[in-house]
């Protein structure tokens, strides 16, 4: 029994304690619904700066490779040349021949929308950029080539070998002179050879038949013929031929180099990869319906993603420039705006110069957002070209 001196113990009630914990949920519910939106937010934020730096970095890639295209081979010559190579590491040995220029588009054969792929050539010789004339006239593919002069050509250098109405080849420098120390001549055999840092190395590119082609068809070319000569381009010791495209299943930029050593990854979160040529059509005869042209100026007339379906050595010189446009997405998708619904986030497909750019290929498309890098790039090469086409 309490005395009157006692204190009676105070504590909540139950109905305090149920309306404590009815305060405490509703605060909860307030703070995780504020982190939700500023957790939307923050990811919206770093996957749109995540697709900046993706594209940014496959837009300066490519403006990279595009920039050389066709350093060392810019010249009339040698534009569209059905060129062939030998190569010992390869298999087959005799490749499959390419066509000579500086810059394809290949559009995707199941389907124009899907991404194009790129094929970018040139060499990067520091002395040796016009041709030079060949002076004498084979007897067999294997014989020693002859020229007027040999400024800048070394042992390990690549060369291509053209003249008109002829196919071209490459060809590895193994020596510039035989026993009796003639000044004139290009070695092309297989046994090895010293560079000029007396390493010995072993011819990759020269064939023990020398210049016959897959179906064993022989190339001789002749000299002392003036403009018909065979011409020697010095292309260095190692051309480049890079092929970029995207792969649709990682969603990834693709490099496919013969310096990389192949296939491989560049940058993430690529989804589309379109270009076009820029045709410098010529100028303008001042006729009504601005449809005939005379001799090309050197400006871009219109920019098409083809090529005639047998293109002459002039529809590839009058390629001035590239126009391109690389598609970079979030990294992670976004929910739908309505819990349940289909994704809304991306509710058109973005759009370029050229048109609009088809991301139907993944059917989750809409759930992401993109970014389009797009540019214009001048063949500078081509732009300077040795000699022109009448």
């Amino acid at each position: 029994m309490r005395t009157p001196t006692q204190k009676r113990s105070s504590g909540f009630s139950l109905v305090e304690i149920l309306v404590g914990m009815v305060m405490g949920l509703l605060g909860m519910i307030i703070i995780f619904q504020v982190f939700e939106v500023s957790e939307g937010i923050k990811r919206t934020s770093t996957s749109g700066g995540d697709a900046m730096q993706y594209g940014a970095l496959a837009l300066f890639t490519l403006e990279r490779d595009l920039r050389m295209a066709g350093a060392g081979i810019n010249s009339s010559a040698l534009a569209g040349c059905k060129t062939h190579m030998y190569d010992s590491e390869a298999n087959p040995k005799v490749r499959p021949p390419i066509t000579l220029v500086p810059f394809v588009i290949d559009p995707n054969p199941l389907d124009k929308n899907l991404p194009d792929m790129l094929s970018i050539t040139y060499g990067n010789s520091q002395s040796q950029s016009y041709p030079v004339e060949m002076t004498n006239t084979m007897t067999t593919p294997t014989s020693i080539i002859k020229v007027k002069q040999r400024y800048g050509f070394l042992p390990t250098n690549m060369v291509i070998i053209a003249q008109p109405k002829k196919d071209c080849w490459y060809a590895e420098i193994t020596g510039l002179s035989d026993a009796a120390g003639e000044t004139d001549q290009i070695q092309h055999g297989t046994a090895a050879y010293e560079d000029i840092n007396k390493n010995s190395v072993t011819p990759r590119y020269n064939g023990p038949n020398g210049f016959t082609d897959e179906d064993g068809l022989v190339t001789l070319y002749e000299g002392g013929l003036g403009d018909e000569s065979a011409k020697i381009y010095n292309v260095s010791s190692k051309p480049t031929r890079s092929i970029y495209s995207v792969d649709l299943n990682t969603r990834q930029l693709m490099l496919d180099s013969n310096r990389s050593g192949g296939l491989a990854p560049v940058v993430d979160n690529i989804v589309q990869l379109k270009a076009q040529y820029g045709h410098d059509n010529g100028v303008n005869d001042g006729s009504v319906d601005n449809t005939t042209y005379k001799a090309m100026d050197g400006m871009v007339d219109n920019y098409s993603a083809s090529m005639p379906t047998s293109p002459a050595a002039s529809d590839w010189l009058n390629v001035r420039s590239v126009r391109l446009a690389i598609v970079a997405r979030s990294a992670l998708p976004e929910k739908p705006s309505v819990d349940g619904g289909p994704c809304d986030t991306t509710t058109a497909a973005p759009t370029w110069a050229g048109g609009t750019l088809d991301l139907s290929n993944d059917p989750n498309w809409q759930c992401y957002r993109y970014r389009v890098f797009e540019s214009i790039v001048p063949l500078r090469n081509a732009i300077w070209q040795q000699d022109k086409l009448n």
